[in-house]
């Protein structure tokens, strides 16, 4: 037992020592003081609809009192003195029948503002945190950068000594002096880096809370396999997941709402029942009890043409929301293509860059021989040289302008914060730059690493080779840590989505019945590392990660677990006890998969036929309540169709009847 608690102690120390995005990400979600009010926002704006919900119930109030009366009389011939005291109770119920709908459309306008105000907060929280992932990426750059700043002030003072040396024997400065003021370039390009990874650390620590200080940073893993191809599919799915869009349409629908309110001159109809008890009050030593019932019709015949008013300024209220909602699929469709094309454009630049990279540094070598052979200045090799460190820079530029391009098509696919908690967490270790092909930093003695232009000492070489076989063994402990941290880590982290996120769609409830949406991800396996790859429970793990989302962070741990069901199981018994959503008049030609993904369902449906449209049975809950929850956390525009709750036995009845597979 000692020497386990002493493994374990070790492998945690080493994991302190590099920060990868997702643990970037995963502490931002957790930690961001800003993301905590959002949820909390949200969390609040839910309560508006049980607020409303009340008013499909009966009300009961109960009004007591107790009297106590000391009564004179006094005439021409006598005085009489009396007390009189006693109780009264009454115990009176209501309940409102008909008001045309209004009841039902102020509901269902308080759902809609609610969506809305969700998918405002979810919208603010995504940008926080691409800026936290726009932080780091930032910093990776920053940290390459002074790597290339550093070899260069080596390679420029080389030069110098060069120039020096060559000055002493021919008493000519020029080039000392040339070599002076290109080393003094350098260093102020080196103190302006410096400068900007300072401001990006301080970013980071007041966005995530996390301070890097000596900790390994890399760059992220990408999953091309996520950007579609064509341009029209990806501007299709950017409207379908926008947030902004989402949200000016719950507006719209809101506003329909309130509409619908405005319009129904109908009468209100309630009912009354009341029980009285009273004792000594109305008569002296009396008791009366009295029962009543009563319905009640209210109907306002004329208010001033008030109603029309009101009316009228809705209706505009919901004509200038049309028009944002269509300004606003304006500018997303072009700004979704213009960053769909400019991802594959930065691919066609690096690719000549780094072939820009290594003609000028076959141009530098030439040069060097035609300097031996007197044909060169050494003014000729420190510009080429220079040309060359600017090639470079200009590389790590446009690479990390593709990775945030990359992030911002995964935030328009509503795929941003799901893929990086999703994916294995990265191995970072020390930085080395190769400008012929990038790679991932791997253990593989194979990929032999070009470090900046290929001018280090022999002597480097060697200790870079020497730390090769220290980092693989360390490897090892790196991915038992990672095992470990998937059951020690805090769950709230593991569970969130998403959608935020990840998916805006989930609801967290307050109740502790009710049930808590969950989504798989499938993890591209071509972007596991080497190393990761011969460990046969990791990539069992790889294979079935999943992520729950949740917005309360706090209470998330006390959800109830949702049932270990499966709807093909119940549906095809002979009778079910449990509910289930329905989802009716699926369009003939759709595809259950491309249906199931685009509204992000889970594995657990089933699906038939009734007269020839087709239907699926979506998940498995203990009561109708807790369906009706689940139903709200559907996607907005599946909650646009008929979708219902209802007993799985009634539905097996109708298949029985009606259906076919």
């Amino acid at each position: 037992m000692y020497i386990k608690l002493i493994f374990v102690g070790f492998i945690f120390c080493y994991s302190l020592e590099a920060i990868s995005l997702k643990n970037v990400i995963e502490n931002t979600i957790k930690e961001n003081p800003e993301i905590k009010s959002f949820h909390k926002n949200t969390q609040a704006n839910k309560y508006y609809i049980d607020e409303e919900r009340a008013s499909f119930l009966p009300s009961l109030t109960l009004d007591a009192y107790y009297e106590k009366k000391d009564i004179e009389e006094k005439t021409k011939n006598s005085n009489r003195d009396s007390t009189q005291k006693g109780h009264n109770i009454i115990l009176k119920a209501s309940q409102l029948l008909y008001d045309g709908g209004k009841r039902e459309a102020r509901y269902e306008e308080q759902k809609n503002l609610y969506l809305s105000t969700k998918l405002a907060n979810d919208f603010l929280i995504d940008n926080i945190i691409q800026t936290s992932l726009e932080t780091y990426l930032d910093l990776v750059k920053y940290e390459e950068k002074l790597i290339l700043d550093k070899h260069n002030l080596k390679v420029h003072e080389n030069y110098l000594e060069i120039a020096i040396n060559s000055e002493e024997v021919s008493g000519e400065k020029l080039d000392r002096l040339q070599v002076d003021s290109k080393l003094a370039s350098s260093y102020v390009s080196y103190y302006e880096d410096v400068e900007a990874q300072k401001n990006l650390k301080l970013t980071l620590k007041e966005v995530s809370n996390l301070e890097i200080k000596n900790e390994f940073i890399c760059r992220p893993i990408v999953d091309e396999s996520l950007i579609l191809q064509k341009e029209e599919d990806f501007i299709k799915e950017a409207l379908f997941n926008n947030k902004e869009i989402l949200e000016q349409i719950t507006k719209i629908r809101k506003q329909n709402n309130v509409l619908s309110q405005n319009r129904l001159f109908l009468p209100s109809i309630n009912a009354y029942i009341t029980q009285e008890f009273d004792k000594d009050l109305d008569k002296v030593n009396t008791r009366k009890d009295e029962l009543s019932f009563k319905i009640q019709l209210t109907y306002n015949l004329f208010n001033g043409f008030k109603d029309k008013s009101k009316y009228l300024q809705e209706k505009t209220f919901l004509n200038e929301a049309q028009i944002l909602l269509d300004s606003l699929t304006n500018k997303v469709k072009k700004e979704s293509a213009f960053r769909h094309f400019t991802y594959f454009n930065i691919k066609n630049k690096i690719k000549y860059l780094k072939s820009y990279i290594l003609y000028n540094k076959e141009i530098l070598a030439i040069y060097h021989q035609q300097f031996e052979g007197g044909t060169r200045t050494f003014l000729d090799l420190v510009n080429q040289e220079a040309e060359v460190f600017k090639a470079k820079n200009d590389l790590i530029e446009q690479e990390f302008l593709h990775f945030k391009n990359y992030y911002e098509i995964l935030k328009d696919l509503g795929l941003l914060t799901r893929t990086v908690l999703a994916h294995q967490n990265t191995l970072c270790e020390k930085i080395v730059l190769s400008f012929d092909e990038y790679k991932s930093d791997s253990n593989d003695e194979n990929d032999l690493i070009e470090l900046l232009n290929d001018d280090l000492n022999p002597s480097e070489t060697s200790l870079l080779n020497e730390n090769k076989t220290d980092e693989k063994i360390n490897s090892i402990a790196q991915d038992s840590l990672e095992r470990l941290k998937d059951f020690t880590k805090d769950g709230t982290v593991n569970m969130m989505l998403d959608d935020m996120l990840t998916d805006i769609y989930n609801l967290k409830t307050d109740n502790d019945e009710k049930r808590v949406a969950s989504f798989k991800i499938k993890v591209n396996n071509k972007v596991i590392l080497p190393s990761l790859l011969k460990n046969d429970e990791n990539n069992k793990i790889n294979k079935k990660i999943q992520r729950k989302q949740t917005f309360d962070l706090k209470k998330l741990s006390s959800g109830k677990e949702s049932l270990p069901l499966k709807i093909k199981t119940e549906f095809l018994k002979e009778s079910s006890k449990y509910y289930t959503i329905v989802i009716s008049n699926i369009k003939k030609n759709t595809s259950i998969k491309q249906f199931k993904r685009r509204y992000y369902l889970e594995d657990n449906y089933y699906n038939y036929k009734v007269k020839g449209k087709k239907r699926i049975l979506y998940g498995v809950y203990f009561s109708q309540q807790e369906a009706e929850v689940a139903l709200l956390a559907l996607h907005p525009h599946l909650q646009r169709m008929q979708v219902t709750v209802d007993l799985i036995k009634n539905q097996k009845l109708l298949y029985k009847n009606k259906g076919k597979l």
